[in-house]
């Protein structure tokens, strides 16, 4: 897709022009700073998961991070490719639990100080309010939340005729917060 169309996708919408863009930037700076680390966004996720939470499965691992299980299997399989993993069998033979190995605790904290680095950054830019940023973070992941248990683009039809698309999905979310 052209930026072009992407732009004028949201020219309408310029808070989610602007959410979009932002958080596009903040992850591709965040990905460049792991690159440093042979880590990509997953795989920091996944070990970062896996050093918090003792005992971890695969699955619970995927509700964690968000994502399909081929892509933890992948992330996993590289990770142990690499010496950063190490499977062990739970009590429950069906399933393997994940733990670090002593170099991924090094890389983990290396590259979790970087990007603590750019949080810093971020949060010490003039006229930025944590407690502000927090209460729209908090809008936000309600806002994502009812985004992915409700699909409102989808076949979203109008009872009334003229009724605009921008009122048929304030209706929607209204109903679904």
């Amino acid at each position: 897709m052209a930026k072009s169309a992407l732009y004028k996708e949201t020219a309408d919408d310029p808070l989610g022009n602007k959410l979009y863009l932002t958080s596009y930037r903040v992850m591709r700076h965040a990905e460049q700073i792991l690159i440093d680390f042979d880590l990509t966004f997953h795989s920091y996720l996944a070990l970062y998961y896996i050093d918090r939470i003792p005992r971890i499965s695969m699955k619970d691992l995927c509700e964690y991070i968000d994502v399909s299980q081929s892509i933890i299997s992948r992330t996993v399989s590289n990770l142990e490719s690499k010496g950063l993993l190490k499977k062990a069998i739970s009590s429950d033979r069906r399933k393997s639990e994940l733990a670090l190995t002593s170099e991924a605790r090094k890389k983990l904290r290396k590259a979790s100080g970087k990007l603590h680095e750019l949080s810093f950054i971020i949060r010490h830019q003039p006229n930025f309010r944590i407690s502000e940023t927090d209460l729209q973070l908090d809008l936000i992941s309600k806002g994502v939340s009812v985004a992915k248990d409700h699909p409102i683009l989808r076949n979203t039809s109008s009872s009334e005729p003229g009724e605009s698309v921008i009122v048929r999905l304030t209706k929607r979310v209204s109903s679904a917060i």
